[in-house]
């Protein structure tokens, strides 16, 4: 829960000037990097978080990089861990709240 918090804030933070609430979704393209705070410690992954809206529809991708997993052999590893949502798909909401996109994504451990 914590998790989706942050991300949630990160998207609301970005404002996007002269929009009305009623008015649809705007045209926009937005990525930013963050890191993931558990603990009181700020993790050593970086998540690539990518948000385009064109014509009403919406995607959201995340590209999770410098985390390491235990591998097969038992050892740890690196392996990029790429994830998609979309409104078209149905897992991922996207609201105006005039100068603010909401972004509400199911599904994710993201």
């Amino acid at each position: 829960m914590k998790k989706t918090a942050q991300l949630f804030l990160i998207f609301t933070l970005f404002c996007l000037p002269n929009i009305s609430a009623s008015a649809n979704l705007p045209n926009a393209h937005l990525r930013v990097t963050v890191q993931q705070k558990e603990n009181g410690k700020i993790n050593k992954g970086y998540h690539v978080l990518e948000l385009s809206c064109w014509e009403g529809n919406c995607s959201l991708s995340s590209v999770s990089l410098n985390q390491c997993f235990e591998s097969g052999s038992g050892k740890q590893a690196f392996y990029p861990k790429m994830q998609y949502s979309s409104t078209s798909i149905g897992n991922l909401k996207v609201k105006n709240e005039g100068n603010s996109l909401i972004v509400q994504e199911t599904g994710s451990e993201v």
